[in-house]
């Protein structure tokens, strides 16, 4: 970690000028947790925000030993629905969610990302499921639309792109689930759609 660090604090002036940090992100930063840990702890010992992206499908104590030098963290929740999440990525959501739930308990800073993929979740029952969820102990969501940016890299992967079973949703459907979100008080992020 020695050398991200000689890299990192050569941005020190625009992290201090622009208020940012360092986000550790990836797959999932945490899989490496000894040395996400120890990067995370000088950069605080520096002075430097700290943010991490997780999909939270690893084991808590990784997590919690991240969350002690961790300002933010970016927490992706899918699908609530263990069987469609089975079903589109090939794994139980029964981690992520109880991993979501101790998080909460011991840190007061996580931003709920949500992809919404029509075909796969964009319905008001899934973001009814995700709110009762989290209680207000999460402040922000940030509803992600999706898009298919990716379909290239699978042409050149060889690879069949999903694109029948998964559609960007439309702005009414968007707006509609923003508004459900604020009426219960979270704040909400960037809106890009």
């Amino acid at each position: 970690e020695g050398e991200v660090m000689e890299i990192l604090l050569e941005d020190r002036a625009f992290y201090e000028q622009s208020g940012g940090g360092i986000t550790l992100s990836g797959g999932d930063p945490t899989y490496q947790h000894e040395f996400s840990a120890e990067l995370l702890k000088r950069c605080k010992k520096e002075g430097i925000h700290t943010a991490v992206d997780t999909c939270g499908a690893i084991p808590f104590e990784d997590l919690e030993r991240a969350a002690t030098y961790t300002d933010l963290f970016l927490y992706d929740l899918k699908l609530t629905d263990d069987a469609k999440h089975i079903e589109f990525t090939g794994a139980s959501n029964q981690d992520i969610i109880e991993n979501l739930k101790k998080l909460t308990q011991i840190h007061d800073n996580i931003h709920l990302r949500m992809p919404i993929i029509e075909g796969v979740n964009a319905e008001s029952s899934h973001i009814e499921r995700t709110m009762e969820l989290i209680g207000l102990n999460i402040k922000q969501v940030d509803l992600l639309p999706y898009h298919s940016i990716a379909k290239h890299k699978y042409k050149k992967l060889g690879r069949e792109y999903e694109e029948s079973r998964m559609q960007v949703p439309s702005q009414e459907t968007m707006n509609h689930f923003r508004d459900m979100l604020a009426k219960k008080g979270y704040r909400q992020g960037g809106r890009n759609s």
